[in-house]
């Protein structure tokens, strides 16, 4: 191209980017130019090549531009499929015989893609500008991505299951969740069974980092920037099946407080010397939100010197859920907590305030008789001494969840152990058998296949099979006699396979099939 540069031209080609149109345009302007001024180069760059003129300008012009047309025709076949090639580790995947590769042309002209390894090549795909190549059949693994632009494409990695369980902490923590309650619960300890010194598998969630990179490259911007807030009591572990409650407290030593786990907005009250100084939700560093609204609903004073942190959980009652409907909409009763604090003087009174933890320099062995002392309301809670009472408690719990009518997720175990438990009332939609056979019904236009397990007693029923549709989703499943499948109820009376969690937990027992199933078996023999 001819540049000005004060009163000299500046040719500079770059065959790469050079045209013959752009090699004439060049040669008019070289010839064109007013009468007087000089032509200067400047040292080769990476952009392209300087061309020093001599004096003559208008010959050198247009030898120049003639020579640009010649070597333009004869070499613009190399210069169509002069890749730019990439080697790549673990981005684009193979599954039986697809490349998923998910490459995405963001360019705004074509550009041409060939993968390819030592001996084999694909054909040469050509992506307009937006175009997205998100798989392609192929006999053999790639090891290079050629293109002719190799700054104007990108593809996404595929999302494995710990990047998936990193990605899905961080949107829990965020009250953003990606996945239901039931299949976090699956991925969660599926991860931990499988990488159990991954730093994310010994950590709590509200310890984790932000993973920004990560969000960046699976579509999850928005999670970057939302505000952190914390909808769990406390970050405890959670125990998810009567198995694995036995197993953790079947030899319990001391007594162990059980209380409802409320399920509301996490808020913070800070006294000093005896003071109410700051009500805050629970966040990461500055992400927390002042919560001074509720400040009127506290004890101003309470009979303890020093620095006291006080642990509560701010919810809607069952009761009061319709009155912020009616009144602002709302949608669900965590929502309506965020309406409550950004409206006090209007909706303070509808809204329960439970205090659950306590910190101070003061040894603490009741901390709901200590909280209620100081006037804090506290959710109900008992006293149990061994594994029996845990179990009498956590039905009564169970059986008091709908009349109690404040919203809870489980009940909080504290003691030598802590723990949150999700059974009973509280146990997740997701069950888990194995496989013990197969049954096929013939219609008149197709043949039906069920799928036996090893009986799973629901609430209200037992659940002996589920429908594999066709022998095709039983082979894609992996659902071998004696090999674990998870299931969920659509209905009190219709189950089916879930695909994901059967996955995860296939994973999770490969190889361990046979522990597995004695699991299944101890826990269902539990329920009778």
């Amino acid at each position: 191209m001819i540049y000005w540069y004060g009163k000299y031209y500046t040719l500079i080609t770059s065959p790469y980017n050079g045209s013959v149109l752009g090699y004439l345009l060049d040669g008019i302007l070289l010839h064109s130019r007013p009468k007087g001024t000089k032509v200067r180069g400047y040292i080769t760059t990476e952009d392209g090549v300087v061309i020093v003129l001599g004096r003559d300008m208008r010959i050198v012009a247009a030898l120049l531009s003639v020579a640009a047309i010649v070597l333009t025709i004869v070499l613009w076949p190399r210069y169509e499929y002069a890749y730019f090639q990439v080697t790549y580790a673990e981005r684009p995947w193979m599954e039986n015989g697809v490349l998923y590769c998910n490459v995405v042309n963001e360019a705004d002209i074509d550009v041409t893609v060939q993968f390819v390894n030592a001996t084999s090549k694909t054909p040469i795909y050509t992506l307009e500008p937006g175009d997205t190549l998100p798989y392609i059949s192929i006999d053999f693994t790639p090891t290079t991505i050629a293109t002719t632009a190799s700054s104007t494409f990108y593809w996404r990695s595929k999302m494995t299951d710990i990047v998936k369980y990193i990605i899905a902490r961080w949107a829990y923590s965020v009250g953003q969740p990606i996945m239901s309650d039931a299949e976090y619960t699956i991925l969660d300890r599926s991860m931990k069974a499988r990488f159990p010194k991954n730093p994310y598998c010994q950590r709590s969630w509200s310890s984790d980092p932000c993973p920004v990179a990560m969000l960046k490259e699976y579509g999850y911007p928005q999670l970057i920037q939302a505000v952190v807030l914390s909808d769990k009591t406390e970050s405890i572990p959670s125990l998810n099946s009567l198995i694995e409650v036995r197993t953790m407290y079947e030899s319990m030593h001391e007594p162990h407080s059980v209380s409802f786990k409320i399920d509301g907005w996490n808020i913070q009250a800070s006294y000093y010397n005896g003071e109410l100084v700051n009500v805050q939700t629970r966040g990461r560093s500055s992400d927390a939100m002042n919560a001074e609204a509720i400040a009127p609903r506290l004890p101003k004073t309470i009979p303890e010197m020093g620095r006291v942190l006080v642990v509560m959980e701010c919810s809607i009652p069952d009761s009061e859920f319709m009155w912020f409907k009616e009144n602002f909409g709302s949608t669900s009763q965590r929502g309506a907590v965020s309406t409550a604090l950004a409206n006090p003087e209007k909706c303070l009174s509808h809204v329960a305030i439970h205090a659950h933890g306590v910190r101070c320099s003061s040894a603490v062995n009741d901390k709901f008789a200590l909280l209620k002392s100081w006037g804090f309301e506290v959710p109900m809670y008992a006293w149990v001494h061994n594994f029996q009472e845990l179990m009498d408690q956590v039905k009564a719990f169970s059986d008091f969840k709908e009349a109690y009518g404040i919203p809870t997720d489980g009940l909080v175990v504290k003691g030598e152990a802590t723990n949150a438990l999700r059974i009973e009332a509280w146990e997740e939609p997701i069950y888990r058998s194995f496989v013990t056979g197969y049954d096929e019904t013939y219609g008149p236009h197709a043949i039906a296949v069920q799928c036996k397990i090893y009986p799973i007693k629901l609430p209200n029923s037992v659940q002996r099979q589920l429908p594999a549709t066709n022998l095709s989703r039983i082979i894609n499943l992996n659902l071998r006699p004696g090999y674990p499948v998870a299931f969920r109820i659509a209905s009190s009376s219709i189950a089916d396979i879930d695909e994901e969690s059967t996955r995860l937990v296939q994973k999770e027992y490969a190889g361990r099939e046979d522990m597995y199933r004695h699991m299944v078996q101890m826990n269902e023999a539990m329920k009778y």
